[in-house]
């Protein structure tokens, strides 16, 4: 089949990239066999909640980054399909970055399509949370001390022996970000996060369809694969910024709620400042969960972000 589309002069790349996710699920996931009985169903379930009482200590599933979440949440689970969702500069990319700083130092190994950050300034955050030293500074290294740039090499040094695999081709299309992710799970990975979702080049006439299409191939893809798939979305910038974001900020965009096994969305209010009349952060940030199948959802966790470390940290409610 691969030769015939090269001989119809399909492009190469493209014609490679349905040919490996061809094999891989031949391999991994073949449709031969038979539905299985009622009773065979019934004797997995159970399996699957007698093992969940063996987990000692963590959350059941992968870590979100942030405890209170993984509370909530009981973590990324196996074969469901996530979303992060925030407006412009919310914090997306570093929320992944911590779930996946934490997650790869338990020894999980994790695998990031960054189609909009490149692979070296992933590298500087991830840094950034190890070293101590923030992103801001990293910009210009030529301020730094000499024993800040020894923390940031031991720290480069400590994530070249994580379990993570970045792609970050500013280029991938749907296909072929689908069969490397396989071949990432073949190769170990335990959960994928792509960074973010409105990036991918996928099919459709509008950008609707096209953020349709990717949020069907990305949930088809983590029940296929029974790993837990993180999306990161942008939502549309608001005419009133301060207020919270919803579900529908995320509808706007495509279907993406409707596949999703949970939502979550996130808020940084601003404020006006007396003296300079410019808006800045409060410090009451949140997660919104926004939907949850299997929990509570239309509740919060409040955090703070951490901007020079480019990570979320937990915030106290007050009396």
């Amino acid at each position: 089949a691969g030769a015939a589309r090269i001989r119809e002069r399909e492009p190469a790349d493209e014609v490679l990239a349905a040919t490996q996710n061809e094999l891989i699920q031949i391999v991994h996931h073949g449709r031969a066999g038979r539905t299985p009985a009622i009773a065979e169903i019934a004797h997995e379930a159970f399996a699957e909640l007698m093992a969940i009482r063996q987990i000692d200590g963590r959350c059941v599933g992968l870590s979100t980054g942030l405890d209170e979440l993984d509370a909530l949440t009981t973590g990324f689970r196996n074969s469901e399909f996530y979303v992060i969702g925030a407006r412009p500069g919310q914090g997306k990319t570093a929320l992944a970055c911590q779930a996946i700083r934490r997650n790869c130092k338990q020894g999980r190994k994790c695998a990031l399509f960054s189609i909009e950050v490149k692979r070296t300034q992933i590298m500087n955050r991830l840094a950034a949370m190890e070293s101590k030293i923030s992103v801001f500074e990293m910009r210009d290294t030529r301020g730094l001390t000499d024993d800040e740039m020894n923390r940031i090499a031991v720290a480069m040094n400590e994530i070249g022996q994580w379990p993570l695999l970045i792609e970050d081709s500013p280029r991938l299309d749907l296909q072929e970000m689908a069969a490397i992710a396989r071949l990432f799970i073949s190769q170990g990975a335990e959960i994928i996060f792509v960074d973010y979702l409105q990036k991918l080049r996928a099919p459709g006439k509008t950008d609707y369809e096209r953020v349709t299409a990717t949020a069907d191939a990305l949930w088809e893809l983590a029940r296929s694969t029974d790993v837990p798939v993180v999306a990161l979305s942008q939502l549309r910038r608001s005419s009133a910024p301060n207020e919270p974001p919803t579900m529908d900020d995320l509808r706007q965009s495509g279907q993406i709620e409707q596949n999703a096994n949970g939502v979550f969305l996130l808020y940084r209010p601003l404020e006006m400042t007396d003296e300079t009349k410019k808006r800045r952060f409060t410090g009451e940030d949140q997660v919104i969960i926004g939907k949850q199948r299997s929990g509570p959802s239309e509740t919060h966790v409040p955090v703070v972000f951490d901007g020079p470390m480019g990570m979320f940290r937990p915030r106290a409610m007050g009396p």
